[in-house]
């Protein structure tokens, strides 16, 4: 990395993390976590991560609910995407790996109900985020915070890099089920 690119920790930053982004992500290596909302010039500081195989919020809920009670994060993001291969997992119903069977399990279900709504990998997956802003919204912590005015939005996204070039949808807004194409610079602008 060039030296010029490498960010700088303001005295705000060195005290302290006050990010307004929580964004819940697949551990997907082609997935660009914070970056998309920041077009590209992720920033310290700016966004919260949470990573894990099927962007599940529950498997880290202690890094979720510190996000959400003690740095006060706005605005939570899940975003799901193509070609997931915890979706794929869970469509196949089994792993030799315990480990990732607890999480296929666990996923079908608390997720899906012990039933899965289709065996479509791609529409499993934005099912998978819609899914997840509803337990949310049954969360006693998320229900707290939103009623405190403390987190203001669950927004769910859809990552698609099917056809080479990134494509960002927005399929859910506290529960509401969408499908609006987004651009990139549109993203921050809804926030």
């Amino acid at each position: 990395m060039e030296e010029s690119n490498i960010p700088s920790y303001g005295e705000d930053l060195l005290k302290g993390q006050k990010p307004k982004y929580m964004v819940i992500c697949c551990a997907d290596s082609r997935v660009p976590k914070g970056e998309m909302l920041t077009g590209f010039t992720f920033q310290p500081g700016e966004v919260f991560t949470i990573s894990n195989a099927g962007n599940c919020y529950f498997f880290n809920k202690e890094t979720f609910y510190y996000g959400v009670e003690h740095l006060r994060i706005e605005v939570v993001l899940v975003c799901g995407h193509n070609n997931c291969g915890m979706m794929k997992a869970v469509i196949k119903g089994g792993d030799e790996n315990p480990y990732i069977q607890d999480a296929i399990n666990t996923i079908k279900n608390e997720v899906f109900g012990g039933t899965l709504p289709t065996n479509d990998v791609d529409e499993l997956a934005k099912e998978n985020v819609h899914r997840q802003i509803k337990l949310m919204m049954k969360d006693e912590v998320v229900k707290n915070t939103m009623d405190r005015g403390m987190l203001k939005k669950l927004i769910g996204l859809y990552y698609d890099f099917s056809s080479r070039k990134p494509e960002l949808y927005i399929i859910n807004t506290n529960g509401k089920r969408l499908e609006e194409k987004l651009e990139w610079s549109e993203l921050k602008d809804m926030l």
